[in-house]
């Protein structure tokens, strides 16, 4: 009889867990439910109310965030203390917890040197946005670099870096963004002066040259708006950018996303992100693999001071 119930039990909290809506969020308990979470209808969700990143945010600048693949370490860029950019991590106990214990990414943190770090799926690669003359200097234009390591909690140097050099220009690329299976790398790109926007390349397997670069098919052509920052679930359906297009608020850069049908269509018309633009900046977005947590850079006042600022997918 006590294993026929706890059978039934057993089959009761599988049933809760298929009926139950994809990503209905507690800020305090949250636990994953192995669904990812869809944002094909605008009708079918909502993102929940930004918060800032207490114990992340500092009285500098805090931008550029990036989550490991286990969700537990934030990466990103600051320049607390003496005003020179550095990346830095923060680490937290569990999943959508909450970001403790800061630290300086040392072996990687060239004063003034580094704009982004973004790890493969198996945290082996990383890629980092960089001057061209990285590690020895800060000068040149902005160009991809990458790492690999033998294994995900190994140390990284700034000596390991080599440039991209398949995707590298003579114009600036940053923001990289390594798609989940490693075959894709989104970036942006600046061509001066006014020029930016997101491009992918593609490769036939991981480790290999990248190859086929061109712009992210379906997003806004620039001139006339600056479009940058692509980030990508792990299906590739759903891309999230920053952008001034028309119906910005205020004029300014917010949150945009687009989806389509399949990993090789070009994406439908762009959307704006809900709940989170404001009269303010919003940019350096970040989307984790399901679609369900978000980070990106909210920056305020005349100064344009950037904080770190998380939301969440609320399905409807």
């Amino acid at each position: 009889m006590g294993q026929a119930v706890a059978s039934a039990g057993r089959r009761l909290g599988v049933l809760l867990l298929l009926v139950s809506p994809a990503c209905a969020w507690d800020w305090d308990r949250f636990e994953f439910p192995g669904t990812v979470c869809r944002w094909d209808d605008p009708a079918a969700f909502t993102l929940a109310t930004p918060r800032p990143l207490a114990g992340v945010n500092s009285s500098g600048r805090d931008y550029e965030p990036f989550l490991s693949p286990d969700r537990l370490t934030l990466y990103f860029v600051s320049d607390r203390g003496d005003g020179r950019r550095r990346i830095y991590r923060a680490a937290r106990a569990r999943p959508y917890g909450a970001f403790e214990a800061v630290e300086p990414e040392n072996g990687v943190s060239v004063p003034d040197a580094v704009y982004r770090l973004a790890l493969s799926s198996d945290g082996l690669t990383a890629y980092i946005a960089a001057p061209s003359g990285y590690p020895a200097s800060g000068a040149g234009q902005t160009d991809l670099f990458s790492a690999t390591r033998p294994a995900a909690g190994a140390p990284l140097g700034s000596a390991d870096f080599s440039p991209v050099s398949e995707v590298n220009t003579s114009n600036h690329e940053w923001d990289p963004f390594p798609s989940p299976d490693g075959l894709r790398l989104y970036y942006g790109e600046h061509v001066p002066p006014d020029l930016h926007h997101p491009r992918y390349a593609e490769r036939a397997a991981p480790g290999q040259p990248w190859q086929r670069m061109g712009p992210v098919p379906g997003l806004p052509a620039s001139p006339p708006f600056k479009t940058d920052n692509p980030a990508v679930t792990v299906d590739e359906r759903l891309i999230l950018f920053a952008s001034d297009l028309t119906g910005s608020v205020a004029g300014s850069r917010d949150l945009w996303y687009a989806v389509r049908p399949g990993r090789d269509a070009p994406f439908g018309p762009p959307r704006q992100v809900p709940e989170v633009n404001t009269e303010h900046l919003e940019s350096e977005v970040y989307i984790s693999p399901d679609g369900c947590e978000l980070f990106f850079i909210r920056s305020e006042g005349a100064a344009r001071k950037d904080d770190i600022y998380t939301t969440r997918h609320v399905a409807r």
